[in-house]
């Protein structure tokens, strides 16, 4: 046992044998480390399924940490802007569950969606455009990058009872949901 002894010493003390197995071992985490980050480029994909054509976001900020979003834009007017805000609310999406055609049950994707400023334009060039920011909590796994998500957005307003449809202009009833 005096000869491993030995031939442990002499291997814990070669600098370069250590930094090559520290090398290799951040080099097995890599794959592991791949798969935890988040899809961001699903964020592109969210925003045009999203976003009707009477807003134009202009800024957008994703923390990933906190689990949020804050987008600010235009809306044509205070209607649109509200519009927004309940497609928002009510976005649901599922993901699938195997490698056959199963998906899991809807879930909502954002929760706590708040409208937290607003101001209707009054310079002569944009006048009854209305300015809005608005922030809300997305679930994770609408990032997951080991995911295949299928995010599905109203197609009507769906805080009163009946209105217009949000895209296609024709009067749709809407589910009577309330909430977030």
């Amino acid at each position: 046992n005096k000869d491993v002894e030995s031939i442990k010493s002499e291997l814990e003390g070669n600098e370069e044998l250590t930094r090559m197995l520290s090398v290799q071992g951040q080099i097995a985490a890599l794959p592991a480390l791949y798969n935890q980050r988040p899809e961001v480029t699903r964020l592109s994909e969210y925003i045009a399924k999203t976003t009707p054509p009477s807003i134009n976001l202009s800024k957008y900020s994703l923390d990933f940490e906190a689990g949020t979003i804050e987008i600010t834009g235009t809306g044509e007017s205070v209607s649109a802007v509200n519009k927004y805000v309940d497609v928002l609310r009510f976005a649901k999406f599922r993901y699938k569950v195997s490698d056959g055609e199963d998906y899991s049950p809807l879930d909502n994707a954002f929760t706590d969606v708040v409208l937290t400023s607003f101001s209707k334009d009054t310079s002569s060039e944009t006048a009854g455009k209305s300015n809005f920011t608005a922030s809300f909590k997305f679930n994770a796994m609408i990032f997951d990058a080991l995911q295949i998500v299928d995010l599905q957005v109203p197609q009507a307003t769906t805080t009163h009872n009946q209105e217009a449809g949000i895209f296609s202009g024709t009067a749709v009833e809407g589910t009577g949901q309330g909430g977030n």
